[in-house]
C-alpha cells in the first residue's frame, strides 16, 4: 500500500477489555506514516452499527480462548458481519496457536489470523497494510460491478442474495437495500444458464457461475434482458 492509502486506513478493533486496545495502540505506534485511525468496540453488534459509516477498512477481533465454545461465539457473529458487509476485511488476532481445527473455523469467518506472542510491531503493521490493500482491491471491484450495465447477483448456498448491483435491482424494481438478504427466488445451483421471466414486460437470460463471496461458496448471476 502506497504513503497516500495509509492516510485513510480505518481499523475497527472488536475486543472486550481496553487493554487490548492498548496494545495495538503501542504496536502501531511506529507506522511508517500517518497512523490508521483506530476504533474500540466491545462486541460485534457495535461492530456492525459502526460499519454503516462505510468508513473501515480493516476489522480485528481479539480471541483469548481457543475452546470449541468460545469460537462459536465470538466467530458466528463475525461470519455474518464479513457476509452483510462486502468486501470489508477481517482479521483474528489470537492469544494461543490455533490447531488445525480451530485454524480452520476461523478462516470460515475472517481472512486470516495472527498470533500475538509471534508479531512484532513491524509485521503487525504490515499485515495490517497487506489487510487493507485488500480492502482497497475487494472495493474496486465493487465498484466495477455496481458500474456494470448488466445486472448482478450473489446469491448464497441458501439462495439468500449476498450483493446486487443497480443494473440488478432495477430488473426487479427494486433498489439493491431491499434485496439484499432476501431470498432470490429463482434457481441457481448448477445451473449456467436460465431463462427469467420477472413478471414485467421483459424477460432477461441469467449465467450463473460459481465464485467464492466473503470466504463462502457463492453463486455469481450475470442477467441481460
Amino acid at each position: 500500500m502506497d504513503e497516500s492509502s495509509a492516510l485513510s486506513l480505518g481499523l475497527l478493533l472488536i475486543a472486550e477489555t481496553p487493554a487490548d486496545a492498548d496494545w495495538l495502540r503501542q504496536h502501531i505506534a511506529d507506522w511508517p506514516s500517518s497512523r490508521p485511525l483506530l476504533e474500540h468496540v466491545a462486541d460485534t453488534q457495535s461492530a456492525c452499527a459502526r460499519l454503516a459509516a462505510n468508513d473501515v477498512d480493516v476489522v480485528i477481533l481479539v480471541l483469548h480462548d481457543a475452546s470449541p465454545t468460545d469460537l462459536e461465539v465470538r466467530l458466528k457473529p463475525v461470519a455474518r458481519l464479513r457476509k452483510a458487509n462486502a468486501g470489508i476485511t477481517v482479521l483474528v488476532l489470537t492469544d494461543f496457536e490455533p490447531d488445525e481445527h480451530a485454524a480452520a473455523r476461523i478462516l470460515q469467518s475472517a481472512n486470516d489470523y495472527l498470533v500475538k506472542h509471534q508479531l512484532s510491531p513491524w509485521s503487525l503493521t504490515r499485515s495490517i497494510r497487506v489487510a487493507g490493500k485488500y480492502h482497497g482491491l475487494q472495493r474496486q471491484l465493487l465498484d466495477v460491478l455496481g458500474a456494470s450495465p448488466d445486472g448482478m447477483i450473489v446469491v448464497d448456498e441458501d439462495g439468500r442474495v449476498l450483493y446486487v448491483n443497480q443494473a440488478g435491482a432495477r430488473m426487479f424494481g427494486r433498489v439493491p437495500s431491499d434485496l439484499q438478504g432476501e431470498l432470490f427466488g429463482y434457481p441457481v445451483a448448477g445451473a449456467d444458464r436460465t431463462e427469467l421471466d420477472i413478471g414485467t414486460e421483459h424477460t432477461a437470460e441469467m449465467r450463473v457461475v460459481d465464485v467464492e463471496w466473503s470466504g463462502d461458496r457463492a453463486h455469481r448471476s450475470r442477467c441481460a434482458t
